[in-house]
């Protein structure tokens, strides 16, 4: 059984999906796939970099609640991303590689729900999802990150693969 779908509390009278207090709602991705298109239509160049930094606090927080509010390790926190992830429909969250001494994370997504809606693309198109990981990045490195989608299945590559790298020494602001 899915343990997230099992810890949502549904409020009917409002109309309100609740997790751990925090509020939710259930869309396809097609919507967002939607959006991403037409946002490339207007803004061609930026539209990576405005889904990718959309995401990128919601990866900080929850990285940061399972390292402060469970005391997780590094490698916890993001074996429990990797499960949070799956079980939320994101696609099959696994982690390649980590190298803390290096600031390095490595991460792959089959089934990325972001590519299957998408369709076809020459580029790659998870841009969320690289903005959720760069956030991750940044929570577990506690240092601005570079990021990139280096793999995606709508490309016709088996899987996306995600490279988040730390910035030694460069401040968060600089994000």
């Amino acid at each position: 059984m899915n343990q997230i779908l099992e810890s949502i509390s549904f409020e009917p009278e409002a109309g309100k999906l609740t997790l751990q207090g925090l509020r939710y709602i259930l869309i396809r991705p097609g919507l967002i796939s939607e959006i991403q298109k037409a946002l490339e239509t207007y803004l061609p160049e930026a539209v990576q970099e405005v889904l990718a930094s959309s995401a990128q606090n919601e990866g900080v927080v929850l990285a940061s609640r399972l390292k402060e509010v469970f005391n997780y390790s590094e490698e916890q926190v993001l074996s429990s991303l990797a499960f949070l992830l799956g079980e939320s429909g994101w696609g099959a969250v696994s982690v390649q590689m980590i190298n803390l001494e290096r600031m390095e994370l490595v991460v792959k997504i089959r089934e990325s729900p972001f590519a299957e809606e998408y369709g076809p693309s020459v580029t790659p198109v998870c841009h969320l999802l690289l903005g959720l990981l760069r956030g991750v990045g940044i929570g577990l490195f506690d240092c601005a990150v570079d990021g990139q989608e280096v793999q995606c299945a709508a490309k016709g590559d088996a899987a996306c693969l995600m490279v988040i790298s730390g910035k030694r020494g460069e401040p968060l602001s600089g994000n």
